[in-house]
C-alpha cells in the first residue's frame, strides 16, 4: 500500500501552533508505523509552503514547535529525498481530475486516485481536523485525447485514514 500525506487537508483550519503541532504528532505517528511496515509517508513538495495557520506557511509553522527534535524529525521528512510522490507522478497534465467540485489533479487525493484506477492500492493520510476528513474519497478521473474527445471516466473510491 502506498500512502499519501494529504496536502488539501492543509487549509488554515488552525487557529494556533499548538493545536496544528498536535495534528502533525497524529501524522508523524502513522509515518512511523508506515515506515515499521516498510512504506514512506510521500509528500508534495508544496506541502511545506501550505498554510495550516492563517499567515503562517507549514514551515514557519514547524520552526514554531517547541522541541528541536521534533522540529529536526520533521523536516527531515519534508526535505529529505525520496519523501516525494511528484518524483515519481503517474498522473499528467493530460488527466482531469476532481473531487465534490474541486480540481484534485496535481494534489495527493488525485495521485493516490490516479493510482488506484490502475491498480495500485493507495490511502491518505490527512490532518485533523479538516474539511478532507471523509470517506470515501470519490474523485472522477478524465483524460482528453488528441482531438479533445474523453478517453475515459471512472470514478474511485479509496481508503481515507485520518
Amino acid at each position: 500500500m502506498e500512502l499519501f500525506a494529504n496536502d488539501l487537508s492543509v487549509h488554515q483550519q488552525f487557529q494556533e501552533v499548538s493545536k496544528f503541532r498536535e495534528a502533525f504528532s497524529r501524522v508523524m505517528v502513522m509515518r512511523s508505523l508506515a515506515l515499521r511496515y516498510g512504506q514512506e509517508l510521500l509528500c508534495h513538495w508544496t506541502l511545506l509552503v501550505a498554510s495550516p495557520i492563517p499567515d503562517l506557511s507549514l514551515y514557519e509553522a514547524i520552526m514554531d514547535f517547541d522541541l528541536e527534535s521534533e522540529r529536526r524529525a520533521v523536516m527531515r521528512w519534508l526535505t529529505g529525498a525520496g519523501a516525494f510522490w511528484d518524483d515519481a507522478r503517474h498522473h499528467t497534465g493530460k488527466d482531469w481530475l476532481e473531487c465534490r467540485g474541486d480540481i484534485v489533479t496535481d494534489t495527493a487525493v488525485g495521485e493516490a486516485t490516479f493510482r488506484t484506477l490502475h491498480d495500485v492500492y493507495c490511502g491518505l493520510v490527512s490532518f485533523s481536523p479538516s474539511d478532507w476528513n471523509y470517506a470515501p474519497v470519490e474523485v472522477t478521473w478524465s483524460r482528453e485525447a488528441e482531438g479533445g474527445e474523453n478517453l475515459r471516466q471512472a470514478s474511485s473510491p479509496f481508503a481515507f485514514i485520518g
